[in-house]
């Protein structure tokens, strides 16, 4: 009879057999050691929804394993690894797409083509593996190897699509796909805005010249837009806002226009939005010429609905067409392209182009033609750079052509035309700063070099 205590439990006197897998404490994971090498893995934790978090791979000693299972921890805690997901970019950029519901057609479009350069490389790739590395590396080939157009992507279309991308992983953040943005780490290219505008402006003689030749055009009854037109080139409003106005929209008595709403392309149609900007919606006090211009033509609209044959569609627009109906806006680049080809002094040798052209007015058209050159290819938007340009040279300040133009900011304008502010310092320099006559600077007592006086 035993009397050293109680009968041991069956199976106590075993000893456990050892597993190949090392038991840790609960949460600090597994390294074990697998041929030559080692294997690790950690449960990392557990979603809201029960999902498990794991990461597990190889490594060549212990201590790469060990180094490997707390970098994978480490971003855990950090809130760097999601709940995994199956889909891939190109996948949620649709999602991404559905969901910009405050934008036109035509602008989904255009964002669409920009994410489409980026997708044809990352788009079959799951959305939680794109790192910044990688888009980095994105970002210098599309501006570096030739796309679907056969050249490298401009640094102004190359900064739109690293603008599409960043909102469309900002949104995967937001959907708890990825915790950190990997477009945080990756820059838009430099664009040279300043050089862009400045090569689009129109110069004074040219404003000119388009101005002449599109007077007469207009009395010659050969350029129904050419109010229009003359807007965008005298008060700086861009091409929507334009063919977006209303004659109630004109104060007669104060001279002052209002800009409420943009006409905007859509798919097969047009429709009237909000102006682009808090700023975009503005009352701008017109100059007297442009007044005048804008009451010949409602004079001459009148005339149209009078012989409108009771079909013209009476929508108080300013610009509609011969029916009164809304103007297409790719119209005013039609319009503008007709006036340009106008100013080709060749043009009078053509002989087919004089027959719509009433017999009384072609002498003064003829002469106003041949009097200078052939005007530079133009958009409408250009006219717009142009009014910016010409004012700022004019000596408007930049606050005043920033409140003209409708920019968010006047950071805006002095970013865009920051060339022409500097030409004006340049000439206020050699100018209204300049000493007068007969004055010169003082010599500092310890350089006596005449050559560095200034005067």
């Amino acid at each position: 009879m035993r009397t050293d205590g109680p009968d041991p439990a069956p199976g106590a006197g075993k000893q456990k057999k050892k597993s190949g897998r090392p038991r840790r404490a609960n949460g600090m994971g597994s390294i074990w050691c697998e041929g030559k090498g080692y294997r690790w893995q950690g449960t990392l934790g557990y979603r809201a929804n029960g999902s498990r978090i794991t990461r597990s791979g190889k490594a060549a000693s212990r201590e790469q394993a060990e180094a490997a299972l707390a970098s994978a921890r480490t971003d855990y805690l950090r809130g760097l690894l999601a709940e995994p997901s199956g889909l891939t970019v190109a996948e949620y950029a649709e999602i991404w797409g559905r969901r910009q519901y405050d934008i036109t057609p035509v602008t989904r479009q255009r964002y669409e083509a920009d994410l489409g350069y980026a997708l044809d490389h990352i788009g079959n790739l799951k959305v939680q593996t794109i790192r910044a590395p990688m888009l980095k590396e994105l970002v210098a080939e599309l501006a570096r190897k030739p796309v679907k157009t056969g050249k490298p992507l401009a640094p102004r279309s190359l900064g739109k699509v690293v603008t599409r991308l960043r909102a469309l992983f900002r949104e995967a953040v937001g959907d708890q796909l990825i915790y950190v943005n990997p477009m945080d780490g990756v820059r838009a290219p430099r664009i040279q805005v300043n050089e862009i505008a400045e090569s689009r402006a129109l110069d004074f003689d040219q404003e000119a010249r388009l101005i002449k030749v599109g007077n007469a055009l207009y009395r010659a009854g050969m350029a129904r837009l050419w109010p229009a037109i003359y807007l965008m080139l005298r008060v700086g409003l861009r091409r929507g806002e334009v063919m977006g106005l209303r004659w109630s929209d004109l104060d007669v008595q104060r001279g002052d226009l209002t800009v409420r709403r943009s006409l905007v392309k859509a798919v097969n149609k047009t429709t009237l939005k909000k102006p682009k900007t808090t700023n975009s919606s503005r009352k701008l006090p017109l100059p007297q010429h442009v007044l005048d211009l804008l009451l010949t033509h409602q004079r001459e609209q009148e005339r149209e609905r009078q012989t409108g044959l009771g079909i013209w569609q009476d929508l108080d627009l300013m610009f509609p067409t011969a029916l009164g109906e809304q103007t297409h806006p790719d119209n005013l680049n039609r319009a503008l392209n007709g006036l340009l080809r106008w100013s080709d002094p060749e043009i009078v040798r053509d002989e087919g182009v004089w027959r719509g052209v009433p017999v009384e007015h072609r002498a003064t058209l003829k002469a106003v033609i041949m009097m200078g050159e052939k005007l530079p290819k133009a958009s409408p938007h250009d006219l717009r750079h142009s009014f910016g340009t010409l004012a700022i040279r004019r000596g408007m300040s930049p606050e005043l052509v920033s409140r003209y133009m409708g920019h968010a900011s006047v950071v805006i304008t002095l970013s865009i035309y920051r060339h022409v502010v500097h030409d004006e310092l340049r000439e206020a320099a050699r100018g209204a700063l300049a000493l007068e006559a007969g004055v010169r600077a003082p010599t500092p007592a310890t350089q006596g070099d005449p050559a560095r006086v200034l005067n």
